[in-house]
């Protein structure tokens, strides 16, 4: 399956997930990179409670394939909110603007420890 058909069966899909504020595509898909082999990368917001494995067991239905990684955002970590924000493609979104405030936050908060983050990495290596 394609990713523009991909994303408007998924689209209607996520309706029936009310809680859901927000559904993205990122990865090697996202930026249009895809080998034939490459797995499907979805990320989400939600307001409320979520049927995770309910979510991703339709999303597998859809496209037809169980080569999916499904992650709540709120639980993921800031590179992979980064660049979830940096490269993906809305899916559905509860309210039009619901993506730019994920990807500014994403953005806010890995500028903030980008340079924490490679200070650390740093003296492990030279500790090597």
């Amino acid at each position: 399956m394609d990713v523009e058909q991909a994303i408007l069966r998924l689209a209607r899909l996520v309706r029936d997930y009310p809680t859901v504020d927000l559904l993205i595509l990122h990865g090697s898909r996202a930026r249009g990179d895809a080998h034939p082999g490459s797995d499907w990368d979805f990320g989400y917001l939600a307001h409320g409670e979520v049927d995770h494995l309910g979510l991703l067991h339709e999303i597998t239905q859809v496209l037809g394939t169980d080569d999916v990684d499904l992650v709540d955002l709120r639980a993921a970590s800031g590179l992979l909110r980064f660049r979830a924000a940096s490269e993906g493609r809305i899916i559905a979104e509860s309210k039009h603007g619901r993506f730019n405030d994920f990807a500014l936050a994403a953005a806010l908060h890995w500028y903030d420890v980008a340079p924490v983050v490679r200070e650390a990495q740093s003296e492990f290596l030279a500790g090597m």
